[in-house]
């Protein structure tokens, strides 16, 4: 760069070298003028302008957005974390609990069936309802939507039908009216037309109760029959009992012999073990296992159920046999002995029930059914 001054000689200025701008603030450094840059320059001087950023477009500066993966993971994590931890903690507490289910209405099989996958052991008891029928579950304990763990009990409330009630004296009554007293009563009135001499025309001249002709008016009838029901199914219990005869009628019925058929021949086919009493008996401890060749024995043993019960039955001289068939002729004389006490006990009706109920225990396979027979004889020794 060339100056002329005044006198025409030539002169070559000194420029000191700019002082490095603060780029970290470009707004003051836009506009500065020659003397701001070199101050040697006095003013009115010729000089060239710098070219300054308020000239030169500048573009803005790029940011790069950093994906933030990291935190989703994290997250992922926790929540994966959280469930997980949850689970066992429900696990834990809930101990394998299960959900009680509904089992109102249903007799006491149905009940037990329902909840057999659950691991429960089911007990059951009775109480009076006028409205879910005889046998029927009136509710549970834990109550349905319960939880229950799997070691525990539940007990099915099952209905015995509605409470006892007092016989009305209805001697002299309307034969109309006296029917109906008894009919809301849930009792089963049958009427018989008789002489009398004492009691008008078209009304109740005596009654009797045909299994108790003791009773008298007061006295506590159940209209439910529990004890009724209770010798029905328990006589019919002690009479149905598994003999060999039975067992070749199931065997039989149960289409054995169609399931071979759709297995294929036969070959290797095996029944279940069978180890009757006669074998035990004889001292054979194991059990037999019978093949499909079986079955023509087992249709003949069909045929010859009617030997049960006589002398020449070839099972029936067992232990075992023998204190089935005891076992229901002292069940028998135990009943006659039950419905003769209703008039001397109307107060305790409920044990004479109970002790109707008693063969019901008699359960299980040979040595275990012969210990609760022996039980149930001590039990009935003392009603007799």
């Amino acid at each position: 760069m060339v100056f002329v001054d005044a006198t025409g000689d030539i002169t070559r200025p000194t420029i000191e070298p700019a002082p490095t701008p603060d780029l970290s603030q470009p707004t003051e450094f836009a506009g500065v003028v020659a003397e701001q840059t070199w101050p040697s320059v006095t003013g009115g001087d010729m000089v060239s302008r710098r070219e300054t950023a308020d000239d030169v477009p500048v573009d803005p500066p790029i940011q790069i957005a950093q994906p933030r993966v990291g935190r989703w993971v994290i997250a992922a994590i926790v929540v994966l974390a959280v469930v997980v931890g949850g689970f066992f903690v429900y696990r834990s507490v809930s101990d394998g609990a299960e959900r009680v289910p509904s089992l109102v209405g249903l007799d006491e099989g149905e009940a037990t069936n329902a909840v057999t996958e659950y691991g429960w052991r089911v007990e059951t008891t009775e109480e009076f309802d006028d409205v879910v029928a005889v046998g029927k579950v009136v509710r549970t304990e834990p109550e349905s939507g319960s939880s229950l763990s799997r070691d525990g009990v539940l007990v099915l409330v099952l209905s015995s039908g509605p409470p006892p009630v007092p016989l009305p004296d209805i001697v002299g009554v309307a034969a109309d009216e006296a029917v109906n007293r008894l009919v809301a009563l849930g009792l089963d009135v049958r009427r018989q037309d008789g002489y009398s001499e004492d009691v008008p025309l078209g009304s109740v001249a005596r009654w009797e109760v045909a299994s108790q002709p003791n009773l008298v008016a007061g006295a506590e009838v159940d209209p439910s029959r529990r004890l009724t029901r209770a010798v029905a199914v328990n006589l019919h219990h002690l009479m149905a009992y598994k003999d060999e005869y039975e067992v070749a009628d199931l065997i039989v019925d149960g289409g054995g012999d169609v399931e071979v058929d759709e297995i294929g021949d036969g070959r290797g086919v095996r029944y279940r073990m069978l180890h009757p009493p006669v074998l035990a008996a004889m001292g054979v401890s194991r059990k037999l296992r019978l093949g499909p060749g079986w079955m023509a024995v087992f249709r003949l043993l069909r045929r010859l159920k009617f030997l049960r019960g006589t002398p020449f039955d070839p099972f029936g001289h067992t232990e075992m046999r023998r204190l089935e068939r005891r076992a229901i002729a002292v069940y028998l004389d135990v009943v006659d002995s039950l419905l003769a006490r209703v008039t001397d006990e109307v107060g305790n009706y409920d044990h004479l029930v109970e002790l109707a109920e008693v063969p019901s225990g008699v359960r299980g396979y040979e040595s275990l059914k012969l210990e609760r027979l022996a039980e149930m004889f001590r039990r009935f020794d003392s009603v007799a």
